[in-house]
């Protein structure tokens, strides 16, 4: 584990969080408020490693590529980890799962291509950073209102996860324009 002990703090959140997610998957799926109560503070505590890693890596100007390109990636997990579960229930509509995975593949073709034409990783937008906090407060409300049965808790959930949508077009416009040079044949 020689591999391990080389990598950097912020980067051991990021694989900490991606390992977390099966727990967080598993609980989901066994449903009740037991399973919703364990993925949703796994899931709350997974968030929470996100902002952390991420100011880690600011404050000790540890930013990595690796970090850069698998940040993205978990994040991505954490949200469809929860919300296939959610929207299997009905708590959360397909439509917006959709939505978001469209923009997620978009993104992750710019990306990709963006790594073979320049070399280089596409970092996340400030556009793309708000939307992901939109919709991992709005999931994890989700989450948390299958565990309280709280109402108000779904309401806002749905609310916070239409903010996002905007901000997922909104940002996938942003990505798209700044990397047109990528794309163009």
């Amino acid at each position: 584990m020689n591999w391990w002990n080389e990598m950097n703090l912020p980067n051991k959140l990021t694989l900490g969080r991606i390992a977390v997610l099966p727990l967080i998957l598993i609980a989901a799926w066994a449903g009740g408020r037991v399973g919703w109560g364990i993925a949703a503070f796994l899931g709350l505590f997974a968030a929470l490693t996100d902002l952390a890693d991420g100011w880690i890596a600011r404050r000790t100007d540890s930013e990595t590529d690796f970090g850069a390109a698998m940040d993205p990636i978990a994040d991505k997990a954490l949200f469809f980890t929860l919300a296939l579960p959610l929207a299997h229930l009905g708590a959360f509509p397909w439509l917006l799962v959709w939505l978001f995975l469209m923009r997620e593949l978009v993104m992750s073709g710019l990306r990709i291509a963006a790594a073979g034409k320049r070399g280089e990783v596409i970092p996340a937008s400030y556009l793309g950073k708000a939307k992901t906090v939109l919709q991992d407060v709005g999931i994890l409300l989700l989450a948390f209102a299958q565990l309280f049965l709280a109402a108000w808790m779904s309401v806002t959930g749905i609310v916070f996860l239409a903010l996002a949508a905007i901000l997922t077009i909104l940002s996938l416009v942003e990505y798209i324009l700044a990397s047109r040079d990528v794309w163009r044949f």
